[in-house]
Order: C-alpha cells, then structure tokens, then sequence
C-alpha cells in the first residue's frame, strides 16, 4: 500500500465523468464504505485521478428534473489532504448546474467544508424531497455519525 502523499507535492489530477463500464469497480468501492450503489445511466459519477491513478470518486442523483442530490465523495486514504475532495465537489457542481436545486447529506462535521460552497442547512423537512429525506433516514440508521442535510 502507498503512503499518503504529502500535501505539498504538484499533482497531477484529472477528473473524468465514469464509464458505464467502470460502474462495478464504482459500486464496490462504494459497496466497501457502505455507501448505496450509484445506476449507471441515471447518476453522474466523476472519478478523480491522479497521476493516472484512481484517487478518489463522487457523484451527482437526480432526484426530480429540477432536483439531485451530490454526494458519494469519497477519496483514497493515501490521496487524503491533497484538495481532491474540493475538486471532486467542483467538477461535481458543474455537471449539475442544469438543476435547480441541489442538496447533500454530509457527515456533521464535514458541513463547513460544504458550507464553503455555498451549502446551507434545509430549514425544515417539508422542503426537501421524500425520496432525499428517505435516504437521510437510511444514513442515520446505517452510520454511527450523525448526518445534517445541506442544500
């Protein structure tokens, strides 16, 4: 296994939209951090990589023709403190931005990190979709930590 990469090094980093092809090597990564499985077709999954290695993935869930949920940003632990997440989140808001509303479900203490993308707490659950709010539920069962949703 690597070691972590130290924060200082020039990466070379790519991001590209994955293939349909790729989507069980996505899933099982997923699958591993038990994460729900992304469909191929429907979700807009971007792979980041670096060097030509795969470092990180996340995805983009249209919940409705105006709505989606981003989320599934996870990056290797040895490309960890390396800007790769922030770029996941970019490359993720860029192909979503035909939506009108994106939200995402993030870990409580990662909510400043979305926060400096203009993130902000949902207000009450009236105003998100059932579908989103389903899944919110599944993430508070199935993880010790707590998640806030963020839109």
């Amino acid at each position: 296994m690597r070691s972590a990469l130290p924060v200082s090094k020039e990466l070379q980093m790519e991001l590209r939209v994955a293939e349909v092809d790729e989507m069980p090597w996505v899933n099982e990564r997923y699958k591993e951090i038990r994460f729900l499985a992304s469909e191929a077709g429907r979700d807009i999954v971007l792979i980041a990589e670096v060097d030509g290695e795969r470092a990180g993935i996340g995805r983009v869930v249209p919940l409705s023709s105006a709505d989606a949920e981003m989320g599934g940003i996870y990056v290797f632990e040895q490309y960890r403190r390396c800007g790769i997440a922030r770029k996941i989140v970019e490359g993720l808001l860029e192909q979503a931005a035909d939506f009108t509303t994106i939200y995402c479900l993030a870990f409580d203490e990662l909510q400043e990190f979305y926060s400096s993308f203009g993130f902000s707490a949902v207000g009450t659950e009236d105003q998100v979709p059932e579908e989103l709010l389903k899944r919110l539920r599944w993430c508070n069962n199935i993880y010790s930590k707590r998640h806030g949703t963020l839109f």
